[in-house]
């Protein structure tokens, strides 16, 4: 006989639950090189100024800018070309009244200068320099500290670091970053169906298209998926699995066996091993998933089709994930469309929407994809993002500004 349907779990009771058992990874230090992707496990702070010294901001000349008050070009300044500076020269000139120095861009500034002249309001003449336009003091000149203060908070404890980010850290003079470790998710693919992608079907068969995606999900998150078991609907597989999963990973994501079939064994095995504390969550789609702990790691079991098991990890798996490398934002780019068509909320539960997003008259609009069933892979295919009917709103009319959350990350 197949089992009793269970009572759902409210979404953010449920995520309270999962969030108030896991507990952050350990920290490593890092070359400054290699910390792109990752969360910092300490606020990182800048070492020196940068620049760390003043420099021009422009090819010209350095020069005292009250010797160019004055200056035009019917009735230039000139001055005494006294020398010259690139970047990366370590040559102590000095400019006094009455001098100038050519300069290149990144060079430092010489002492005694005051601002720089940009080789298109200067020319030479021979040894002397016409100055064709009068110089403010500070002109073209980038000071010492004015990027970046030595002491000064660049990135805050739990941040992930873009590559953009690395110019101003490396300038700062920062060599090591502390960072934590990448959290391991251990996969296990659930159901005698289930078979690697790329092998011959058999009829009733399927290809193993959750894993994959459910890895690299991981992946976008920072962390490090592995598919460590593929085993069918066996208890003892299933329970060794578990525990193989356990030891080799800080977290244990099942895929299958989680629904309320006379076969889907998952959440009862979790509590045989360890301690299960919900099965079924009211989200849709994704409802069927259950968490626990076991053998000291925190489990997810996932339903078997892959929207469900896709919207599952996204409500519940990831905020977990980012919890155990200190964030605790939004991972997904919001962006506020206006609905082409009605959409409505399942039963009072927290559903979510695939939609695509179009190009609309002053702002973009969103498409809903009316497809049901959670095993309709297209309906990812085709989504740009989704959105969120709450379990306390009936649904959103067709014109209505919404937000989408899109699917990709806020670090790309």
């Amino acid at each position: 006989m197949w089992k009793v349907s269970r009572e759902w779990v409210p979404y953010q009771e449920a995520l309270s639950v999962v969030l108030s058992r896991i507990r952050e990874v350990s920290c490593e230090e890092v070359d400054v090189t290699e910390c792109v992707g990752r969360f910092l496990c300490k606020d990182l702070v800048s070492v020196v100024d940068s620049p760390p010294f003043d420099r021009a901001a422009m090819d010209g000349y350095a020069v005292v800018a009250e010797d160019t008050y004055g200056a035009r070009e019917d009735k230039p300044v000139r001055l005494k070309l006294v020398g010259e500076v690139y970047a990366g020269s370590a040559d102590k000139l000095r400019v006094a009244k009455g001098e100038a120095v050519a300069i290149a861009t990144g060079a430092v500034l010489p002492q005694g200068a005051t601002a720089v002249v940009r080789c298109e309001d200067a020319r030479e003449k021979g040894k002397l320099v016409e100055v064709l336009k009068p110089a403010y003091a500070g002109q073209h000149v980038s000071r010492r500290g004015e990027d970046i203060r030595s002491g000064e908070t660049l990135l805050r404890r739990g941040s992930r670091v873009r590559s953009i980010d690395l110019a101003a850290i490396i300038s700062s003079g920062v060599s090591k970053v502390a960072v934590y470790r990448k959290p391991r998710v251990s996969i296990v693919a659930v159901g005698d169906e289930v078979i690697p992608a790329g092998t011959d079907l058999k009829l009733g068969e399927i290809w193993d298209s959750n894993s994959p995606m459910i890895k690299w999900m991981c992946t976008q998150l920072g962390s490090v998926g592995k598919l460590v078991a593929r085993v069918g609907d066996d208890p003892e597989e299933i329970r060794q699995a578990i525990a193989n999963g356990a030891k080799a990973g800080d977290l244990v994501v099942l895929i299958g066996g989680s629904s309320v079939g006379k076969r889907d064994l998952v959440p009862d095995i979790i509590s045989s091993v360890g301690e299960l504390l919900f099965s079924g969550v009211a989200i849709s789609p994704g409802g069927p998933v259950s968490f626990g702990l076991a053998y000291g790691k925190p489990v997810f079991s996932l339903p078997g089709f892959p929207v469900g098991a896709f919207t599952a990890f996204e409500a519940l798996v990831a905020p977990a994930i980012l919890k155990m490398v200190g964030y605790s934002g939004e991972f997904r780019p919001v962006v506020y469309c206006k609905l082409r068509r009605a959409v409505r909320g399942r039963d009072g539960r927290r559903t979510y929407v695939r939609v695509k997003v179009v190009e609309g008259e002053g702002m973009p609009e969103a498409e809903p994809i009316m497809a049901g069933g959670s095993g309709l892979t297209a309906t990812l295919l085709r989504a740009d993002g989704y959105v969120v009917v709450e379990e306390d709103v009936e649904g959103f009319s067709s014109g209505e500004v919404v937000p989408v959350r899109l699917l990709c990350t806020i670090w790309g």
